[in-house]
């Protein structure tokens, strides 16, 4: 069973993208782990559009390093929520208020099990099993206002998140088989 499975069992929105790669598991995992967004252009240039234009991220840094960098603490960020040697989960919390995006604290699965505000909970895993790396996508709004809100933004984003997604296993294919 897979980590996503048990980081987040029930979902709404997802999406889940593969890709083959004649690769030991532990360079293909070092390969997840280490990819930089120089290595996967068409992701970079995707997230720099997804933010409105703001300073784009170093081309040597690692994609994970860079998403997981401000953890739930800043509120609405990534953290990884689980690793072992064929899986890296990551989520995100983003609970609404009239504030926006309201900071949490504590540790990362521990508050991500227990998050109950309204907003979403989401998770992404890199999975690698029989030569096939997989990267799913789960969402699942925590009331039905965000579920709707939500949803017309799936509507929105899911295809440009499909591509990053394929760029983002091309970037971690080239890197495992190079090295």
């Amino acid at each position: 069973m897979a980590m996503i499975d048990e980081v987040l069992p029930a979902w709404r929105h997802g999406e889940r993208h593969r890709m083959a790669i004649d690769a030991p598991r532990a360079a293909v995992m070092r390969a997840v782990e280490e990819v930089t967004w120089g290595e996967a252009p068409l992701f970079r240039g995707l997230m720099t559009l997804a933010s409105l234009g703001r300073a784009r991220p170093p081309a040597d840094a690692s994609i994970l390093d860079r998403l997981t960098a401000r953890g739930f603490a800043a509120g609405g960020g990534f953290a990884v929520v689980g690793r072992r040697p064929d899986e890296v989960v990551v989520g995100v919390l983003a609970p609404y208020s009239l504030r926006g995006i309201t900071p949490l604290e504590g540790e990362p699965l521990e508050e991500y099990a227990r998050f109950d505000r309204p907003g979403y909970r989401a998770a992404m895993n890199f999975h690698f099993a029989d030569g096939i790396l997989t990267t799913e996508t789960r969402v699942q709004p925590t009331d039905p206002r965000s579920s709707r809100i939500f949803r017309l933004y799936w509507l929105v984003v899911r295809p440009f998140s499909g591509l990053t997604r394929r760029a983002w296993l091309r970037g971690i294919q080239k890197r495992a088989l190079a090295g």
